[in-house]
């Protein structure tokens, strides 16, 4: 159980087709609740989203219908302009000539389409709610923060899902596809960090890619579990 009497319900996707949803607020297990058909997360943004119809108090109902509205014109209109902002910022360095136009252009353009990046993701923080389902690769839903005796209701009528302190990890692939993946990456880190030549912001760019990518890699490679940020003291 997590902090305010609420858990983490973890739902199967073999018990998806025949679940059973008691009538009940899930954030604090109120009567009469108002429900709204929430896509999970965990997904491509532009892809198919499968959706729950969850029950919510009337004023998280109203903050969920905020957030669906706000998260639909993020992928229609400001993540298009955002990237398509920062595309040109990339072009700039393709184009012939050494104009101190391009420099300002560029800027300009990394500014803005950075700028708006970060303004959605902070009107999404605005319009927030804890319980947002959330797919786990193709093994299960998650649903965090539900109210205990709600949880419970969900339990009883669906034998198959489950109460679980975390979220579960998911991998696509085996462990060892990752520690070689982050071998490869390491390799490159190594080729581009001591190869002759000038510095270009090519292989820059290249050097931070390849960073990235094995710190992630490598953090996939772990066991399951083997790193519990809640453990911090």
């Amino acid at each position: 159980m997590t902090a305010g009497g609420t858990v983490n319900v973890l739902i199967p996707m073999t018990g998806l087709p025949e679940l059973s949803v008691p009538p009940l607020a899930i954030t604090d297990g109120s009567a009469d609740p108002t429900w709204v058909d929430v896509p999970c997360t965990g997904t491509f943004g532009y892809g198919r989203k499968r959706t729950l119809r969850l029950p919510f108090d009337a004023a998280t109902a109203d903050v969920v219908h905020r957030r669906l509205r706000l998260d639909q014109r993020v992928r229609t209109v400001w993540t298009p302009i955002s990237v398509t902002l920062l595309i040109a910022a990339l072009v700039t360095f393709f184009i012939p000539g050494d104009d101190d136009l391009l420099d300002v252009l560029r800027i300009l353009f990394f500014v803005a389409g950075s700028g708006l990046s970060f303004w959605t993701a902070h009107l999404g923080k605005k319009v927030a709610v804890a319980q947002r389902p959330e797919l786990v690769g193709r093994l299960a839903v998650f649903l965090p923060a539900v109210s205990a005796l709600v949880a419970r209701e969900w339990m009883t009528r669906n034998p198959t899902v489950l109460a679980l302190p975390q979220r579960p990890r998911w991998r696509r692939y085996p462990s060892r596809v990752y520690q070689s993946a982050a071998a490869i990456a390491g390799i490159g880190i190594w080729w581009v960090a001591l190869r002759d030549g000038t510095a270009s912001l090519t292989a820059l760019l290249a050097f931070l890619l390849l960073i990235g990518a094995a710190f992630i890699l490598a953090f996939k490679a772990l066991p399951v579990g083997f790193i519990r940020w809640d453990d911090a003291t």
